[in-house]
């Protein structure tokens, strides 16, 4: 019984082994409205302000140490973010498990980058950060990349699982951006900062004169018919 007991042992040491030498890369490719988004104003005292993404469905299976994401986000509807921010900011991109695994500390390791910027930008092209998440992989990079403002389009986060204590799939995740401290504005094409900040009110505007042409439409049709 021993002997067989010890041979099991050797078989779960030889697969763990098997899956190392065959880490996974995955890759998440994400078109994003911003309007589902929420800009966190500022706490008294603190400064921050946090844009967030709403819960962006994915399909990850089971992920371990080594395996990589290869996350790209490109804003639709010709919009960006514009942070005003004469601090530090801090991009961040999460995949939240989709069972019970337990509260684990999750390290990983990030490259990432800013798509389609424009404005003071001091850092371009790669930054490599690490970050730390419980019970969560986090893609996340902080740095000073501009004393007055800029916008981008989008971001490309590459993220290496470098430890993962209990093993989980992901079918959830979600992006963040800070200015620390600052504020952020979500603003139209690509002239990035020198936009004109979208009002909150605008989508519903639009939506009233979408409804307002169907009723013209409608009652210009039921006056033809009543014509002919």
């Amino acid at each position: 019984m021993r002997a067989r007991l010890v041979g099991a042992g050797v078989a779960l040491t030889m697969l763990f082994g098997a899956h190392q030498a065959t880490a996974a890369t995955y890759t998440v490719d994400i078109n994003y409205n911003l309007l589902t988004g929420t800009i966190s104003p500022p706490s008294i005292g603190s400064g921050f302000t946090e844009f967030q993404s709403a819960n962006i469905a994915v399909n990850l299976p089971t992920l371990y140490a080594g395996d990589v994401i290869d996350t790209t986000i490109n804003f639709t509807q010709g919009l960006a973010l514009s942070l005003n921010s004469p601090g530090s900011q801090l991009f961040s991109v999460s995949f939240f498990p989709n069972n019970g695994a337990n509260n684990e500390i999750v390290s990983a390791m990030t490259q990432l980058s800013l798509l389609k910027t424009a404005g003071d930008l001091l850092i371009s092209g790669v930054v490599s950060g690490s970050s730390s998440c419980n019970t969560c992989v986090a893609a996340s990079v902080s740095g000073n990349f501009t004393d007055t403002s800029f916008s981008f389009r989008g971001l490309s986060a590459v993220t290496t699982i470098t430890n993962i204590p209990q093993s989980f799939g992901s079918d959830q995740m979600q992006f963040q951006a800070w200015a620390l401290p600052g504020s952020i504005d979500i603003t139209h094409g690509a002239s990035g900062v020198s936009a004109t900040p979208l009002p909150a009110a605008l989508p519903l505007y639009a939506t009233g004169l979408g409804a307002l042409a169907l009723l013209r439409w409608r009652r210009k049709r039921k006056s033809s018919g009543a014509a002919a």
